[in-house]
């Protein structure tokens, strides 16, 4: 089960669990979505629990404008 939790200061977190020595299961990053005309973003790094639940601590980012798709051609 993968349960998502919001955070309001995602990198005081990252920074308890790193100091705690809590192994992540997915480090520190960012993620962006397109929405729209636009693109959305999260900064995550995902724990495990002891009972084997993914937690996803995310913190939203500003939204911004889509990027060029990448081709597949060069």
């Amino acid at each position: 089960m993968n349960i998502q939790i919001r955070s309001l200061n995602l990198l005081h977190l990252y920074a308890r669990l790193i100091a705690a020595r809590i192994p992540l299961f997915l480090d520190l990053e960012e993620k962006w979505y397109r929405v729209g005309d636009g693109e959305t973003g999260v900064l995550q790094f995902v724990v495990a629990d002891p009972d084997g639940y993914l937690l996803r601590f995310y913190e939203p980012l500003p939204t911004r404008g889509a990027r060029p798709a990448r081709s597949a051609i060069h």
